[in-house]
């Protein structure tokens, strides 16, 4: 049986949360997160009394610290006495915001590139030379060396994940948009509407920008799960300006040991379970979401193949 007949007959996806348990278990998770970051204001405003269980600045007189998990600390505190799962839930909020702002500026370099491929000659050798520049730009590595420059101090999380997401959405992502958007470009729909007249702003607009939009969603959201373990890792270094999130909360363990020596563990794994479960559920929405582009366009190519 030909590659076009076997094409021919794969179902049609329909949206990627209903076949894709990678994308509805990854949405959980990512869910489970905005839960806490809307819980921790109003728990400190209600349940936890401030002077206990403040991020920053709480203390437990009535525990020796750090102090093993318990009903009144489920993750116990760190040397500091201050509430693990306070800490844990504070941290969320820059978490999110640069897993987020990376997501969307990914999504946006990369079909920016794949756009400058469909307006002529110009265009796609302009889209070309970014990306390949781009790639000898590692966004970890440039990030790391901006962050010991008296740059360091305005990245702050959105502004991070907004660069970091610029710089990996114009290389791989826009790279692979880029060969995507020419494919389609070729396509024989496109030559009908260009001898109707249509004009390259349209046709990208109305003809091609619908099947790239899931691919972009890929790598926007691969750019994430980078762009959380690069924050972390910088802001552990101290070389970012966001004053508390995991990465911070490791160096604090790490730097305010117990007199003995002893290193905080409950700390060192709530954090780190914290860091890997954010970045396994974006990784789980990307996984997805690509099984479900590559059937999509495996289809819609099938019907732009000769019957």
């Amino acid at each position: 049986m030909s590659t076009d007949m076997t094409l021919r007959k794969l179902p049609r996806p329909g949206p990627p949360w209903h076949g894709e348990w990678y994308v509805r278990v990854g949405l959980a998770i990512v869910a489970a997160f905005v839960v806490l970051l809307l819980a921790h204001p109003l728990l400190l405003g209600s349940v936890w009394p401030g002077g206990v269980y403040n991020p920053l600045t709480g203390f437990d007189r009535a525990l020796l610290h750090p102090s093993a998990p318990s009903l009144a600390h489920p993750l116990g505190t760190d040397p500091l006495g201050r509430d693990v799962t306070s800490m844990i839930m504070e941290g969320t909020k820059p978490g999110l915001t640069v897993a987020f702002t990376a997501a969307a500026a990914a999504f946006l370099a990369s079909l920016l590139i794949a756009a400058l491929a469909t307006v002529g000659r110009a265009g796609r050798w302009a889209g070309w030379l970014i990306s390949n520049s781009a790639l000898l730009l590692p966004a970890p590595i440039v990030m790391a060396i901006l962050g010991v420059s008296v740059l360091g101090r305005y990245f702050t999380a959105p502004v991070f994940g907004a660069f970091f997401g610029l710089l990996a959405g114009a290389s791989t992502g826009g790279l692979v948009l880029r060969s995507r958007a020419l494919d389609i470009n070729a396509s024989g729909f496109i030559d009908a509407a260009i001898v109707a007249g249509s004009k390259p702003a349209r046709r990208f607009r109305h003809d091609i920008l619908p099947h790239l939009l899931p691919l972009a969603m890929v790598y926007g959201f691969l750019t994430a799960t980078a762009a959380i373990i690069t924050d972390g890792f910088l802001a552990y270094l101290g070389l970012v300006e966001t004053r508390f999130n995991w990465g911070t909360i490791v160096s604090f363990a790490l730097t305010f040991r117990t007199l003995d020596g002893r290193i905080p563990w409950n700390v060192l794994i709530s954090t780190a379970m914290a860091l890997s479960l954010l970045t396994l559920g974006m990784f789980l929405i990307a996984t997805g979401l690509r099984r479900w582009e590559t059937a999509k366009y495996r289809e819609e190519r099938s019907h732009r193949a000769p019957h």
